[in-house]
């Protein structure tokens, strides 16, 4: 099989030397890669600068020195597997960049209808602009419009590169780290753009603490951002799964109570409740609502890589009415405490921001959220009951502080949902469809009226349910079975961790050319995973939950 791997952002050493265990394995058995990488076309701005603390405005000699050291990541990844490799200098004319830049610096506005060359890459381009700014609409301040005209070039490049190289090769299959961000999902719209092709997107783990050493695989057209966990979970006997499972959902759970990774975004668990929290010990029962942040599920459903059920719900329309009708719910159970916790991605990020740590995803600390203005008019023009508060990130309470003494947590797509689990909490959503969770772990509602009546089922009884088991049994399932393994851990150790960031950021090249050709000869996949991805590639399976692949079978119902 013709496999072509899109890798233009190999300074992010936590994708690309990680996807390299991936190309390994496919070359062993007999498969042809071809590599594709940058050599400074996305000089501009990109994934990898903002990576390491540079914005669009930085100097160009910091871009430049980024530029140089992610050449040196993608040679070094060339040279320890022996790859076909072209950049996208080899398969892009320099008169069609300047078509490209002459185009866009005349955009004035977002229009999702314009075209380059009968090209519309507009939603591509505005997937990672969302998420930056945290925008509800396609209504861009200047600064987002600068980002957006930015991203909609290196789209434009990336697609014509990739135009190009379907012309030269008949090939089976594309790979792509993160498909959904613009620049590779376009590259892929043009080399799919005659003959649609197999496609396959890797994502780091949304396991915090094998986040960089477990890897989430499938079938990118079959699913999109749909984790398939869901829909495989009836197939599998949890208590069939090995104690390795187990181990993994144990040690997400430390990670989250330590806040010891970037990707989470409450305070560190704390021994002292905080004062506002004390207001609340006198109620017989507390809960709490935990926010979603909007523009992640926008941005997904602008690309269309979320259906529309999974970002509009027919139960309520948006959150503020959600919220709005669960205060006057418990405004009549006075015995019981409502605390409603805004999403920390609504306002600034805890993450502190290190230009030297490599690997952690910027955004912009500062931004508050479109959604975040529309709810704070919200919050100003009512008043609550007694028995309900707000949380906002500001108070700096960790939710699992919170998780300590609350009764009931209620969600909508949240992944607090199985944290709250994991405490022996049972969760109300009002409506399941758009969670990536099973209905046997939750109270699933499909109605207003289900979803009332699921709270006062628990909010009047008595539940004996082990949830924190549950919550044990779908990480563990979700983590093992779905996940390519690496085969050492090695390089999440802290020495490790601590000498990568020096090389960074004392960089000199032939020391730094020498330490990542040892590092990279770390990233293998462990044997499981690579007969399991071998399967999935030669059997056309969509995921590696397929029931389907031999490793899985001793795990079925």
């Amino acid at each position: 099989m013709k496999i072509v791997v899109f890798s233009p952002f190999s300074l992010i050493k936590n994708h690309s030397f990680p996807e390299s265990a991936i190309i390994k394995t496919l070359l062993e058995n007999g498969h042809e890669i071809i590599r594709v990488s940058c050599s400074k076309e996305l000089s501009s701005y990109c994934n990898s600068m903002e990576t390491v603390g540079l914005e669009l405005n930085s100097k160009n000699s910091l871009k430049l020195n980024a530029c140089e050291k992610c050449n040196q990541c993608s040679i070094i990844i060339n040279k320890s597997i022996g790859l076909l490799n072209y950049s996208l200098n080899d398969l892009i004319e320099k008169k069609k960049i300047l078509e490209i830049e002459e185009y866009v610096s005349k955009i004035q506005k977002v229009n999702l209808d314009s075209h380059f060359n009968n090209i519309n890459l507009n939603k591509e381009a505005l997937y990672q602009v969302i998420l930056k700014f945290k925008l509800k609409n396609t209504e861009l301040t200047n600064d987002a419009l600068v980002f957006f005209k930015n991203e909609l070039k290196n789209c434009l490049i990336c697609y014509h590169a990739g135009l190009k190289l379907q012309t030269i090769y008949k090939l089976n299959a594309f790979i792509g780290f993160n498909i959904q961000y613009g620049t590779i999902n376009s590259f892929y719209k043009g080399v799919s753009f005659k003959n649609k092709i197999k496609s396959f997107t890797i994502n780091g783990s949304n396991n915090n603490y094998y986040k960089n050493s477990l890897l989430r695989f499938w079938n990118w057209e079959k699913y999109k951002l749909l984790h398939p966990a869901k829909s495989f979970w009836k197939f599998y006997d949890k208590k069939k799964l090995p104690k390795e499972s187990i181990k993994i959902a144990i040690d997400h759970a430390k990670t989250l109570h330590n806040a010891s990774s970037p990707n989470i975004y409450s305070q560190k668990k704390s021994k002292n409740i905080h004062e506002k929290l004390k207001n609340l010990t006198a109620f017989k029962k507390k809960a709490v609502l935990t926010m979603s942040s909007y523009d992640e599920a926008y941005s997904a459903y602008l690309i269309n890589a979320y259906p529309e059920y999974k970002f509009k719900s027919n139960v309520f329309q948006n959150q503020i009415e959600w919220i709005d009708y669960t205060i006057k719910l418990f405004s009549k159970f006075e015995d019981w405490a409502l605390i409603i916790r805004v999403h920390p991605r609504e306002l600034n990020n805890k993450k502190k921001y290190d230009p030297f740590k490599i690997n952690i995803n910027s955004n912009i600390h500062s931004v508050k959220s479109d959604h975040f203005f529309d709810f704070k008019h919200y919050m100003d023009s009512i008043k609550l009951p007694k028995n309900v508060i707000f949380n906002l990130p500001d108070d700096e309470i960790s939710l699992y502080n919170i998780f300590d003494f609350v009764d009931l947590c209620i969600s909508n797509t949240s992944v607090t949902v199985v944290e709250a689990l994991y405490h022996n909490i049972p969760v109300v959503v009002y409506d399941n469809k758009m969670t990536n969770y099973p209905d046997d772990l939750i109270y699933s509602s499909k109605t207003v009226n289900e979803y009332k009546t699921n709270i006062k089922q628990v909010i009047l009884g008595k539940s004996s349910t082990n949830y924190k088991q549950k919550a044990i049994e779908w990480w563990g399932y979700k983590h093992f079975i779905g996940n390519l393994k690496l085969n050492s851990q090695i390089q999440n150790s802290f020495i490790f961790k601590a000498v990568n960031k020096l090389f960074e950021r004392f960089y000199q090249k032939n020391l730094y050319f020498l330490f990542n050709s040892y590092y990279i000869k770390l990233f293998k996949l462990d044997k499981r995973s690579k007969n399991n991805l071998i399967e999935l590639i030669e059997n056309n399976y969509d995921s590696l939950y397929s029931p389907n692949i031999s490793e899985n079978k001793k795990y079925l119902t």
